[in-house]
């Protein structure tokens, strides 16, 4: 089982050029004080000396915007899985979003 870890939110650095607008209304609607901790840790890697976010971006920028200062993280090592989960996560993750927009879109 991944170990969840905390780590000072300003001591990783983004990875990530933009946050969607509306996908940080999404988030901000669920994330607040009284969820905290039902959240998924935020994945992290260390890359050339710095720790930055892999995935997660929206959701430590709405952390920070209501003042986390110690967020959850995991390491990106400790989440390699098999093929078949990785299309049940990830693959099946994307085609349930890509549904979302295209029902927004009608």
């Amino acid at each position: 089982m991944t170990e969840t870890l905390k780590m000072k939110i300003l001591d990783i650095q983004p990875s990530q050029l933009f946050i969607s607008e509306d996908k940080l209304k999404e988030v901000s609607k669920w994330l607040n004080h009284n969820t905290l901790k039902k959240y998924k840790p935020i994945p992290i890697k260390k890359l050339n000396g710095r720790i930055i976010f892999t995935d997660g971006h929206t959701r430590a920028f709405a952390l920070y915007k209501i003042g986390v200062e110690l967020i959850n993280i995991s390491k990106l090592e400790e989440r390699i899985i098999t093929k078949e989960d990785y299309e049940i996560l990830w693959i099946n993750r994307c085609k349930d979003l890509q549904n979302d927009l295209d029902k927004k879109d009608n």
